[in-house]
């Protein structure tokens, strides 16, 4: 039977940023082994929105640079989603690398538009972003 592993933030920090070598190496085994389908791997979404805030603010890094290295994380065959479809978490990371809404907002959309839900919000961007598509 395999393991579920519910990742925190700081280790999926760890195997993008490689900045901290031994607990960098755990993160390398964790993620190995969701790789080789001997473990799932949970990402919550409140992970993924702390994992952009960090590598964008903490970090200083580019959408373009971080984004693609999220979403080949998530389309491992072991890895899940906690809350939500995976489906529309890639589909807002990948949305994000052409707006600057945050994460929340694109995810936001992502939903109203599969589900036919209206959105409410005094964010402009958010209005902006449903009626391109």
């Amino acid at each position: 039977m395999k393991k579920w592993l519910l990742l925190d933030t700081n280790v999926l920090v760890r195997f993008f940023m490689n900045d901290i070598a031994d607990q960098c190496e755990k993160a390398k085994k964790i993620i190995s082994e969701v790789e080789q389908k001997k473990a799932y791997g949970i990402i919550s979404l409140t992970v993924i929105q702390e994992l952009i805030w960090v590598l964008e603010d903490y970090y200083e890094l580019k959408r373009a640079d971080y984004i693609p290295l999220v979403i080949q994380l998530l389309h491992l065959k072991c890895m899940v989603c906690a809350e939500g479809k995976k489906q529309y978490v890639l589909d807002a990371l990948t949305r994000m690398k052409k707006c600057t809404l945050d994460f929340t907002d694109v995810y936001l959309c992502i939903i109203a538009k599969q589900k036919n839900y209206e959105v409410v919000s005094f964010d402009k961007g958010i209005h902006s972003l449903l009626k391109k598509e």
